[in-house]
């Protein structure tokens, strides 16, 4: 598809910088997909690996009131649920769950979580957010959108699942 767009269409629009803008776009966008799709699995992994620990270090500093402890309870059923590691519909749908729960807990704790847990819960968040968009980052390097040379070994990460906790 990507010869066909090179050889056939964009002769096709020269002159036309508009199209032709566009045609490069499409053609950087296959590309990308060519590059992450025997990763995207292992991406998946990673990033629910990331959810989980993050889940778990707000379970461990989570402290407040009736809003803190309902969601404190559902992000540990949300945890202790059980899911195919192979199964990659099922390592999406838990990352998402986990969000979700996760997202719950930080508005809970702003509700009537103790001082403390919302320091914790700021502190646990943005660690574990800057080691997702990093990975992140280098996922898309193929965009061309980073000019940072120094992104994350994307393949070193997604070998050793520890990294994302």
């Amino acid at each position: 598809m990507i010869r066909a767009l090179e050889d056939t269409v964009d002769p096709a629009v020269a002159g036309n910088e508009r199209a032709a803008e566009q045609l490069q776009m499409s053609i950087a966008h296959l590309r990308v997909i060519r590059e992450q799709v025997d990763i995207a699995a292992s991406f998946d992994k990673y990033e629910l690996a990331c959810f989980e620990g993050l889940g778990a270090d707000l379970l461990a500093a989570s402290s407040g009131g009736p809003a803190v402890v309902d969601a404190t309870r559902t992000l540990g059923s949300v945890l202790a649920s059980s899911y195919s590691p192979q199964d990659t519909v099922a390592i999406r749908d838990r990352a998402d769950r986990l969000g979700r729960a996760i997202e719950g807990l930080i508005y809970a704790s702003y509700k009537d979580g103790d001082d403390a847990f919302q320091v914790s819960a700021r502190t646990a968040v943005l660690n574990s957010e800057r080691k997702r968009v990093n990975a992140n980052r280098s996922f898309f390097a193929g965009m061309a959108w980073e000019s940072d040379v120094r992104l994350t070994d994307l393949n070193r990460l997604l070998l050793d699942p520890t990294e994302a906790q």
